[in-house]
């Protein structure tokens, strides 16, 4: 009955509408217990026509309507908080129920959206069995077993989430969708970022989302600090994709509506309606509940009238209080029943009801209609997959119903009853062959296991669900999961040192440790990863394990690597490889290999990359270890390619596209293609090049992988860009943008603002760049990334020598070399800036020493095997020399320039080298040879679509004219 509640169901409906003309929103309901939030959501649904609205006149597909409830707490223990997208899992497992009932006219094939939309979603779906698993999570295996030690991606939780975007759109196409999120204050941080990352992709949609939750439980979750709800709620708000509305208290109209339908032939009682406001607060849950007990006890008639004595009556004090006492009033047999359901939670199974109770399913049912009728419990109409058992699911009205009917046991009653669910649901866990279900199960188990003092047990089930939290990036509730075992880790230490020394020591602490240092890596936290790396290999020294040791010194050599410490990199990986190798331990001895390969090419040393990787490949193929073979070959793919060998570098990308479809590694593949297509942009061959791209994002943006969209966007806007499609390149590295800052990875924004900083200043927009350059460069060095922070500075310092702005241009440049000196960071932009430096120390009439600064850019890039930086010095040496007048040396190095970029393919720099021949000879006088190299380097340009066209056809005209 909607008592009270006009407003709030006018806005609910008006938010339905919207939606059913494709303007999806969020809207929260928020107020304490007993205000009615989840009644008013149910009483809104079942009094709804949707065929008398105007928007499914036309549509043959009506709504559906989809319900998850956020697990309370158990006794006072948290479960919702640790259990990682739980409520999203349930709405799965509900539209599942709804596509088997084939109610409303269903028309969509669950199984097959998820198969071709979210992959790695299939594992949520009950009755798909291990088989679909193995199916959905082939990419995610193989990115992890690519790993060997190697950390995943932080945005890979974004990944998911956007699968699942991708499969609520593709189903709210066929049928208009309304999801009902209860109680999101008892959620997991996980589930609450899913919510936001919807609420950005459903403005289109015909996707509703209700969700309601208490302000004051919120507050006071995290110890004070709040709970995820609120900041999401607020940012939802802030992007306008959203709308709260707060329960107020019922007043006294509200109370009198309340009493006429409950009672038709009420007559006003002013005394009566005061009375009941005063002593409820307007809790609709107390009102409702107390009429009910008032009327049980004949202090009302017929008509709803009071006939008791106002001073004899004894008042409840809470809602809680009236809810207790409505329990009390319940049968001997129905209220033992459910005092025994609570032990489950606030939603529980006839399975293990049946179990508790000692009661055939039958009866079992009987006796919960009974308490289904009178509203304290209901019936949820959907199926858990668990140990391969059917089983009823039946959920509380009210929390408050939960807590008296759990607080009325006694402490021995409790301990039987966790005892008796920890042994079943310990059967279940073990039975459970889907690694996903199994990790579901496990909140609940170490609730039951704490309160049993099985410790040993409750560390074995939260190390297994952490990792499988963490495989779906679900980082929170993982680290929640590790404070458990630490927890329980100490317990246990103080009561049985035998037992924690074979267990804990051994085998739970260290891999809390390694998952924890990986988490914290992720998350940018570097020195706490390393000093959880660091733990984990003092603990396998001290217990033996050298297996262990040399992962924990692989996972910290992994984090310096994101710390852009290559010296120490490479210090540190040499000494793992050589204890790994004296250990005979191949999976160690490869990582390590291929670590000391990534440092040698981000210091510019690529022959020596080049020699770790093929190492790993050779003893990939050794060892028959495909997926170590397919990384492999990507590795020395990006080194040929660093190092300007284009045409093998494809070789190897191509070999790798060919295993990763054999594999089924989809990301790997998408990888491969996105770095062809680089490739293939070298290579001129730009429309290839667009085709890989466009291969690559179909791929990513299937299993949502945002990162791998942004990488791809980014390079195609380059190849874009040599088309002359300057608006198109633009276009996509805003997406880029966008994307990154969604993300909030401050890594891909800042390579992206760098490339919108390259766009701009190829076409000559250099306040535009320099802005972009900019805002890239203080991102950079926001986070960190010294390798990025030397790239930006040598960007601008280019972007002031164009602008004639000698002095910012030097002071930029110097500080690139300043810092790639003491980071030994030999890469392209040291050799840039190097060459930089030079040319305005040049300018500023510092002959000899600009042109040893370019030397030394010449000698760096030889060194480092840089193709283009050399021919660039050779070019920029020879026009030195000429400004100079020595016209033989500047000659001997543009015609050393010209053969080199002709030999090794490199079509820009011949243009450049081409056009300077052409001034060079013009100030020799001969017009013939000038014009001849000037119209060659003009063509060149042309046929790439470059923007520097127009800068030599006017050279060209120029010299033309004056011959």
């Amino acid at each position: 009955m909607f008592v009270g509640r006009e407003h709030e169901i006018t806005e609910i409906q008006s938010h339905y509408s919207r939606m059913c003309y494709g303007n999806g929103s969020v809207l929260f309901l928020t107020g304490e217990a007993g205000l009615g939030k989840t009644t008013l959501v149910h009483e809104w649904w079942e009094n709804l026509h949707p065929s008398d609205i105007s928007a499914h006149k036309k549509d043959k597909h009506l709504p559906l309507f989809v319900e998850a409830v956020c697990s309370i707490p158990i006794g006072g223990s948290d479960v919702g908080g640790l259990e990682a997208l739980q409520p999203w899992a349930d709405v799965l497992t509900q539209l599942h129920g709804i596509e088997k009932e084939g109610k409303h006219a269903v028309k969509f094939d669950l199984k097959r959206l998820i198969t071709e939309a979210a992959p790695s979603l299939l594992s949520l779906i009950p009755g798909y069995g291990t088989a679909a698993w193995i199916i959905a999570e082939g990419a995610v295996g193989i990115r992890d077993a690519m790993g060997g030690g190697e950390q995943k991606t932080a945005a890979s939780q974004q990944q998911i989430f956007q699968q699942y975007a991708n499969l609520l759109s593709k189903i709210s196409e066929r049928h208009p969708l309304v999801l009902f999120l209860d109680d999101m204050h008892w959620a997991d941080a996980s589930s609450c970022n899913l919510l936001f990352h919807l609420s950005r992709h459903i403005a289109d949609k015909k996707l509703f989302i209700v969700a309601t939750y208490r302000v004051e439980d919120a507050l006071a979750a995290y110890g004070g600090k709040g709970h995820p709800i609120l900041s999401v709620k607020n940012e939802i708000l802030r992007y306008g994709t959203g709308k709260e509305i707060p329960l107020t208290f019922l007043g006294r109209a509200d109370i009198r509506l309340l009493l006429n339908v409950a009672f038709p032939e009420y007559t006003t009682d002013d005394r009566f309606e005061l009375w009941l406001q005063k002593i409820s607060d307007g809790n609709a849950l107390f009102v409702s509940q107390y009429l009910q007990t008032l009327n049980e006890d004949g202090h009302l008639n017929a008509q709803g009238a009071y006939t008791g004595d106002y001073a004899a009556i004894s008042i409840p004090q809470s809602a809680l209080a009236v809810v207790e006492e409505r329990t009390r009033r319940l049968d001997e047999a129905t209220r033992e029943l459910l005092c025994y359901a609570t032990a489950e939670g606030e939603e529980f199974t006839t399975y293990v009801l049946s179990r508790l109770a000692h009661k055939e399913p039958l009866a079992l049912l009987r006796e919960l209609k009974k308490a289904e009728k009178l509203a304290i419990i209901r019936e949820k109409g959907t199926k858990r997959v668990g140990a391969n058992k059917t089983t009823t699911i039946f959920g509380f009205s009210h929390a408050l119903f939960h807590k008296a009917l759990y607080n009325a046991l006694s402490a021995e009653e409790r301990d039987i009853l966790h005892n008796a669910c920890l042994e079943l649901l310990r059967e279940e866990w073990e039975n459970e062959k889907v690694e996903i279900s199994k990790a579901m199960l496990a909140p609940k188990l170490l609730v039951h296991a704490e309160k049993c003092g099985h410790y040993v047990f409750g560390a074995e089930a939260a190390l297994h669900a952490a990792h499988t939290f963490w495989g779906d990036f679900s980082g929170d509730e993982a680290i929640g999961l590790l404070e458990k075992i630490f927890e329980y880790g100490d317990i246990v230490k103080a009561s049985d040192i035998h037992l924690y020394n074979e267990r804990f020591q051994k085998i739970f602490l260290p891999a809390a440790y390694m998952l924890r240092g990986t988490i914290d890596d992720v998350h940018g936290q570097f020195d706490s990863a390393l000093e959880w790396f660091g733990k984990a290999g003092t603990l396998a020294a001290e217990t033996g394990d050298a297996h262990k040791a040399i992962d924990a010194a692989n996972g910290r050599i992994f984090v310096l690597i994101h710390r852009g410490e290559f010296n120490e990199v490479l210090k540190q990986a040499e000494l793992n490889f050589d204890n790994a190798g004296k250990l005979q331990y191949q999976n160690g001895m490869n990582t390590a290999s291929n670590y000391i390969g990534i440092a040698s090419s981000e210091t510019g040393d690529q022959r020596r990359a080049l020699e770790c990787f093929q190492r790993t490949l050779e003893a990939s193929e050794r060892n028959g270890d495909a997926i170590g073979k397919m990384r492999a070959l990507n590795y020395i793919g990006n080194v040929l390619r660093e190092s300007g060998d284009y045409t093998n570098a494809k070789i190897n990308y191509d070999r790798c596209i060919e295993l990763s479809e054999a594999l089924g590694a989809r990301l790997m593949k998408a990888s491969a293609l996105n770095n062809k297509g680089t490739v293939c942009y070298k290579l001129n061959d730009y429309d290839d090049s667009l085709n890989c791209y466009e291969k690559s994002l179909s791929i990513y943006e299937t299993v949502g992988d945002a990162a791998g969209q942004v990488i791809v966007y980014s390079n195609k806007s380059v190849t874009l860009l040599a088309k002359n499609r300057i608006d198109s390149a633009y276009e996509s590295l805003m997406k880029c943008l966008e994307i990154s800052r969604d993300m909030g990875s401050r890594i891909l924004e800042a390579n992206v603002t760098n490339e919108l900083g390259n766009i701009a200043n190829d076409n000559n927009d250099f306040q535009k760049a320099l802005f972009w350059y900019q805002e890239s460069l203080k991102v950079a060095r926001t986070i960190g990334l010294n390798s990025s922070i030397c790239v930006r500075l040598a960007n601008i310092g280019w972007v002031y020598r164009e602008l004639s702005d000698t002095t910012s241009a030097l002071k930029y440049f110097e500080e690139s070399v300043k810092i790639s000196k003491e980071q030994n960071i030999f890469t392209e932009s040291y050799t840039g800036a190097l060459r930089g430096v030079g040319e305005v120390k040049f300018s500023m009439g510092e002959h000899i020493l600009g042109i040893e600064y370019v030397q030394e850019s010449l000698e760096v890039s030889k060194k480092i095997h840089f193709i283009s930086g050399q021919i660039f010095s050779l070019i920029s040496l020879g026009i030195l020399y000429q400004q100079m007048g020595d016209f033989q040396q500047s000659k001997s190095n543009l015609d050393e320039s010209l053969t080199f970029a002709v030999n090794s393919q490199h079509q820009t720099e011949e243009a450049e080298a081409r056009g300077e021949l052409g001034k060079l000879h013009e100030a020799l006088g001969d017009r013939e040879s000038a014009l001849k190299y000037l119209r060659e380097c003009v063509a060149l340009h042309e046929s790439r679509h470059s923007l520097q066209h127009q800068k030599w056809k006017k050279e060209l005209e120029r010299v033309e004219a004056s011959a």
